[in-house]
């Protein structure tokens, strides 16, 4: 067989076997007694997926996947809360100024202490 031929895997791997099925001296021929046994071995033996037991989950991965639920529901509800939350406030809120908190001044105050003065 040329190792240099292009083409489709399949194609090269069914000249492979051509090949090898027209050499004569790759291998002597099989009896057709050992190939009757073994058809009747693989149709005697059970499917190999039959002997496997169901895999069973334990208690621990239950309760670590009700809390992995439960951290990605509380993750998800978070990030809609962040992303439909009301806008960030201004870093100076819009408020009362000082021109507004100013008080009016009347003419007598009682609150307002006087000087006291003494005689030396």
């Amino acid at each position: 067989m040329d190792s240099g031929q292009a083409g489709l895997p399949e194609e090269r791997v069914r000249r492979a076997l051509r090949h090898l099925g027209a050499d004569a001296d790759s291998a002597p021929p099989v009896p057709p007694g050992v190939t009757a046994r073994i058809a009747a071995a693989l149709r005697a033996a059970p499917p190999a997926h039959a002997d496997r037991p169901t895999p069973r989950i334990g208690r621990l991965r239950i309760i670590g996947m009700i809390i992995g639920i439960g951290a990605t529901a509380a993750a998800i509800v978070c990030t809609a809360m962040l992303v439909h939350s009301s806008p960030p406030t201004p870093a100076f809120p819009k408020g009362p100024t000082a021109e507004r908190m100013t008080v009016p001044v009347t003419r007598v105050t009682p609150d307002t202490p006087k000087a006291v003065v003494t005689p030396p």
